[in-house]
């Protein structure tokens, strides 16, 4: 496939293909109530869908997407739910994308809670700080589950 056809595929192609490269990435639908860098307030940057991926390992990261700027992930160790809420234990921040080139990875101390997407909207608290500063996200889905 040359550059130019590849360039052009479509979103629900690339939503297959994450789904058969990485089983275990969701991307929710919703509102992004705040997203905040230690630059400053970013959640009118902030994109609709938030996606959550899942490994074998134990590890997990929700990634905020921002209108061509690049993505921040909020990644670390996954923990059972208690009751309808679960846990990351963030230890890390990768930044990626145009804002961000080169990529960036930062060690972080912090955590990430949601809710059961069973059970209606997810909801998604993270907040992290870095050598750089604080990192927070708060997001809402729709409520569709799941996700198409």
């Amino acid at each position: 496939m040359s550059s130019a056809a590849h360039a052009q595929s479509s979103q629900p192609e690339l939503d297959a293909m994450l789904k058969r490269v990485m089983p275990n990435t969701f991307k929710l639908s919703g509102t992004c109530k705040r997203l905040a860098t230690p630059k400053g307030d970013e959640t009118t940057a902030c994109d609709k869908e938030l996606i959550n991926m899942a490994f074998a390992s134990g590890n997990s990261s929700f990634i905020a997407t921002m209108k061509k700027k690049g993505s921040i992930a909020f990644r670390g160790r996954d923990s059972a739910a208690k009751g309808n809420v679960a846990r990351i234990a963030v230890n890390t921040i990768l930044l990626t994308g145009k804002s961000f080139a080169p990529a960036t990875e930062l060690k972080a101390t912090g955590s990430c809670t949601y809710t059961n997407p069973n059970k209606g909207p997810v909801r998604v608290e993270c907040s992290a700080d870095t050598i750089e500063g604080k990192y927070e996200l708060s997001y809402i889905s729709d409520g569709v589950w799941p996700p198409k």
